[in-house]
C-alpha cells in the first residue's frame, strides 16, 4: 500500500514552522502525498510574544483559531482533533513530543485504526533532572510509536536510551531556511555600516539572542563578560555585548544590568524583542554568538548564527552542540556553570586573528548547509516510510487508513512499500 496521507499534529506554530512545512509541502506534491499540518491553537501562553501569523501556502488548519492552546478544553480539543484526523484519513501520523496528553490519545487513536505514528522529539538526557518512574512511563509510551524525527545526535541518544531502536530514528528537525538567512545577511554586509547605524550597534560584540529566562543563563553570562573583560581591557578595547530577547527574567536582567560598574555598563546593549525579520541584522554584524545555556532542546540560532558565517561559543547543554559545533573549526564548547571557561574562550576569540575569525565562519557556514530545509523534507519522508514499514511488520498486515474508508480490508506487507517517497 502506497502512502496517500501524511499528517503533522502541532500544539502550535512558531516562525520557523512555516518555511519548513512550505518545503515539505512542496517535496509531497512532487510523490504524489498529500501532506496536511494540524495546529491546536495559534500560540500558547508562554510563546505568545513570538507569535506571527504568515500566509500558509500549505494545507493546514487550525483547530482553535486566535486562541491559547493553555484555555482550550482537553475533551473539546480531542474531540475536534479525532473529527479531522477520522476525515482526512492519514496513513502516518506525526505528533509533537509525548508531554501533552493529546498527543498520546492520538497515539492510540492511530493503534486502532492500524495508522503509522512518528514521534518528533528534540528532548535530550540532559535537557532536566530524569526521575526513574517517568522515565519508565516514557520507555513504555515510546514502545508504541513506530518511529521518531528528531533534532540531531543528543536526542537519538535520549529516545535509544529510552528503548527505541536506532534504526527506526532519523534526525534532521531542527533545520532553518539557509539560503534565506545567507542572502539576508550578504545583503547586510554589503551595507554593514548602514545596518550598524540604524541599530547603534558596535563595531564588534559578542551576541545572544533568544527568551529571557533562568534557563538561558544570561545572570552567569554578566559575570562572564565582567571577567573577559578584565582578560582583554589592558590589551585592546574590550567587545561589546548585545543582548536581544525577551521573557519572564527581563526585568531581572535589566535590573542586574544596571548595576554592573559603568565601564561595563555602557557596552552592553539590551534590545528586548527583536522580530524575527529583524534577527538577522544583529547576526550578520555579529563578531561571535555565545549561547550560555543550561538546558535546551536545540537552540536554532546558531543554525542562524553559521548560515550568517559568525563563528559560535556553545554551552555543552544545547542539544545542537553534538552536531554543530567542531570545537576549533566552527567554534568552541564550554561548560556553561563555569564563568572562567567561557571568559577565556571570548578572550581567545577576540585576539584571534580577524581572517582566522573569518574563515571559522565560513566554515560553520559550509557545515550548516548540510542542515536545510531538505534535510526536514527528507527527514519527515523517511520516517513516515519507517513507520508504515514498521506498522505492517509488527501487525503482519495494515489495515491503516483502509479500515477508515472501506470498512476493514487490509494489505499485505509487500505491498507497504513506498520507497519512491525519499529520493
Amino acid at each position: 500500500m502506497q502512502i496517500e496521507t501524511i499528517i503533522l499534529v502541532h500544539p502550535f506554530l512558531l516562525h520557523y514552522h512555516f518555511a519548513r512545512l512550505q518545503a515539505l509541502s512542496e517535496a509531497c506534491l512532487q510523490v504524489g502525498v498529500s501532506m496536511y499540518s494540524l495546529e491546536l491553537a495559534s500560540y500558547t501562553d508562554q510563546y505568545r510574544s513570538l507569535y506571527e501569523n504568515p500566509e500558509r501556502k500549505f494545507n493546514s488548519s487550525v483547530l482553535f483559531r486566535g486562541q491559547s492552546l493553555e484555555n482550550i478544553p482537553k475533551r473539546k480539543m480531542w474531540l475536534s482533533l479525532r473529527k479531522e484526523l477520522t476525515t482526512l484519513r492519514p496513513d502516518v501520523v506525526f505528533i509533537y513530543g509525548y508531554s501533552l496528553g493529546i498527543m498520546r490519545q492520538i497515539t492510540f487513536w492511530a493503534e486502532r485504526n492500524g495508522v503509522g505514528v512518528v514521534l518528533i522529539s528534540d528532548s535530550n538526557e540532559f535537557d532536566r533532572t530524569r526521575y526513574k518512574p517517568l522515565e519508565l512511563l516514557k520507555s513504555l509510551f515510546v514502545s508504541r510509536v513506530d518511529a521518531a524525527f528528531v533534532g540531531g545526535t543528543n536526542s537519538s541518544l535520549y529516545l535509544q536510551k529510552l528503548g527505541l531502536p536506532k534504526e527506526r530514528i532519523i534526525t534532521g528537525y531542527d533545520v532553518i531556511d539557509i539560503q534565506a538567512f545567507c542572502r539576508r545577511a550578504d545583503e547586510n554586509r554589503r551595507a554593514q555600516s548602514q545596518v550598524q547605524e540604524r541599530w547603534g550597534l558596535p563595531d564588534n560584540y559578542f551576541l545572544y539572542v533568544g527568551r529571557i529566562i533562568k534557563e538561558k543563563n544570561l545572570e552567569r553570562l554578566l559575570d562572564v563578560y565582567g571577567r573577559y573583560v578584565e582578560l582583554v581591557g589592558s590589551e585592546m578595547p574590550p567587545w561589546g555585548l548585545v543582548i536581544c530577547g525577551s521573557g519572564p527574567g527581563e526585568e531581572d536582567l535589566r535590573r542586574s544590568i544596571e548595576h554592573m560598574s559603568h565601564q561595563l555598563r555602557e557596552r552592553i546593549l539590551f534590545y528586548g524583542l527583536i522580530r524575527q525579520t529583524e534577527i538577522v541584522d544583529f547576526l550578520s554584524c555579529a563578531s561571535c554568538l555565545v549561547l550560555p545555556s543550561t538546558s535546551g532542546s536545540w537552540g536554532l540560532v546558531v543554525n542562524e548564527a553559521m548560515a550568517c558565517r559568525v563563528p559560535v561559543l556553545v554551552s555543552r547543554q544545547a542539544g545542537c552542540a553534538a552536531d554543530l559545533v567542531k570545537e576549533g573549526v566552527t567554534g568552541w564548547l564550554f561548560d556553561p556553570y563555569d564563568i572562567d571557561q567561557l571568559a577565556r574562550l571570548m578572550a581567545d576569540m577576540h585576539r584571534m586573528d580577524s581572517r582566522v575569525r573569518t574563515e571559522m565562519g565560513a566554515q560553520g557556514q559550509r557545515l550548516i548547509a548540510g542542515w536545510g530545509l531538505q534535510k526536514f523534507t527528507q527527514g519527515v519522508l523517511e520516517s513516515a516510510r519507517i513507520a508504515s514499514s514498521y506498522r505492517c511488520r509488527r501487525h503482519g498486515h495494515r489495515i491503516g487508513s483502509s479500515s477508515i474508508r472501506q470498512g476493514g480490508a487490509c494489505e499485505q506487507e509487500n505491498e507497504c512499500s513506498i520507497d519512491r517517497l525519499v529520493q
